[in-house]
C-alpha cells in the first residue's frame, strides 16, 4: 500500500473558481488596481524633482497613455513563451518598461493586489477536512505540489491554505512560483521527491485535471482522479489509476492501489 500521498490544491482541495476567467479578471479586477498603486509612486516622484527628471518617461507615459500602461504590465504577466518564469520577475521586467525601479517595496505592494483579488473567489470543498483528517489519523504522508497563478510566489498560495486551516495536515507543501517549474513536467513531483526524501515507490498523485495525470503518469507513479463534476479527460491524457467522483471516498478507495 501506498503511503505518500501527493495532492494538488486548486480545484482538488480548494475551488478557485477561476475556471475560463483568469485572464479577464487579470484585465478587469488585478491590473486596474496595480495601476492605481503605482500611479500613486508616480505622485511620490512627482513631489521630488530629481526623481521626476530621472523618470520623466514614466511620467509621461502614466499620463498620456493608461492603456498602454495596461498593456505593457498583461503582457507581462500573461507570459506564453516564457511560462515557468516567476511572478517576481514578471513584475520586474514590466516596472522596468514602465521605467520605475523594482523596488521590493513596489514589487510587494504589486503581489499584495494580485492576492487581495485572487482570495475573493476562493472556498473550501466540504469534504476536505474530514478526508484529510481521516488519512492522517490512518499515518499517510501527505505531501502538496501547486502550480500557483501566473508563478506568484508560494507564499500567497500558502496564505490562502492557513486561511482554510489546511496547512496543519501537510507533512511537505511545494509551489510551481518559488521553483520556476510548472505541471506538466514530471520534474515537479522529482522535486517533491528529492525535498522529502520519501519512496517513489511510496508516491500516488491526487488531482482534478488532464494535467495532473499527465504528471503523475510521466513521471511514473499511480494518479487519483476527482471527478467532482462527471467531466470527461481529452482524448490525450492517460487513464488514471484511480477516478473518484468525492474526496471522502479516497480514504477507503486508496488502500487498493
Amino acid at each position: 500500500m501506498r503511503k505518500f500521498l501527493v495532492f494538488d490544491l486548486g480545484e482538488t482541495l480548494l475551488n478557485f473558481n477561476q475556471t475560463g476567467k483568469w485572464h479577464e479578471r487579470l484585465k478587469e479586477e488585478i491590473i486596474p488596481e496595480m495601476i492605481s498603486l503605482l500611479k500613486r509612486e508616480i505622485k511620490r516622484i512627482e513631489g521630488n524633482p530629481i526623481f521626476a527628471y530621472q523618470n520623466k518617461k514614466s511620467l509621461d507615459l502614466f499620463k498620456s497613455r493608461s492603456q498602454k500602461v495596461h498593456s505593457i504590465i498583461y503582457e507581462a504577466i500573461a507570459l506564453k513563451e516564457e511560462k515557468n518564469r516567476s511572478m517576481i520577475s514578471r513584475i520586474k521586467n514590466y516596472l522596468l518598461k514602465l521605467s520605475l525601479s523594482p523596488e521590493p517595496r513596489i514589487i510587494n505592494s504589486q503581489l499584495d493586489v494580485f492576492q487581495r483579488n485572487l482570495d475573493k473567489y476562493i472556498s473550501i470543498y466540504r469534504d476536505v477536512h474530514k478526508t484529510l483528517n481521516l488519512l492522517q489519523k490512518q499515518k499517510y504522508i501527505l505531501g502538496l505540489w501547486s502550480n500557483t497563478p501566473w508563478q506568484s510566489p508560494g507564499r500567497i498560495t500558502l496564505s490562502l491554505m492557513q486561511k482554510y486551516h489546511l496547512t496543519q495536515y501537510f507533512d511537505y507543501i511545494f509551489f510551481s512560483g518559488d521553483y520556476e517549474v510548472q505541471k506538466p513536467d514530471p520534474k515537479s513531483l522529482e522535486i517533491v521527491l528529492h525535498e522529502s526524501k520519501q519512496s517513489k515507490d511510496d508516491m500516488v498523485y491526487i488531482g482534478n485535471s488532464d494535467i495532473d495525470i499527465i504528471t503523475g503518469v510521466k513521471f511514473g507513479i499511480p494518479t487519483v482522479w476527482i471527478n467532482r463534476d462527471g467531466g470527461v479527460l481529452t482524448p490525450q491524457c492517460p487513464r488514471p489509476t484511480l477516478e473518484i467522483s468525492h474526496l471522502d471516498d479516497l480514504p477507503e478507495r486508496i488502500k487498493n492501489i
